[in-house]
């Protein structure tokens, strides 16, 4: 968010479909519903860091992150046994928006 850009102004679009994403802050987080469907998707933390809800589990367990800076999210990070560290890994290697490479987090 730059110095001009207040949290009012922030709009998503985590989906890719060119429609912000329906948001809804509650206290200091941020609930998102991709495809408005009445179903929050995904959550922004205060710190920015977003993490969705991909298996409709009501569990954010995936990190979606932005490794590369460019704005676009190229790594997801999903903790299946709920310790704090990623199992699965997904990365978009040449930023067609197709998550490319999947690896465990043992090396598989």
């Amino acid at each position: 968010m730059t110095d001009n850009e207040t949290d009012k102004d922030k709009t998503y679009d985590l989906n890719g479909d060119g429609v912000p994403d329906e948001a809804t802050k509650i206290g200091d987080t941020t609930y998102l519903d991709w495809d408005r469907d009445g179903k929050w998707d995904a959550m922004v933390t205060p710190e920015g860091d977003i993490y969705a809800d991909l298996d409709g589990s009501y569990r954010f367990r995936t990190k979606a992150l932005d490794t590369d800076g460019d704005g676009k999210i190229d790594t997801l990070e999903t903790d299946l046994d709920g310790d704090g560290v990623a199992d699965v890994i997904e990365k978009d290697i040449d930023g067609d928006g197709k998550f490319d490479e999947i690896s465990g987090t043992d090396g598989k």
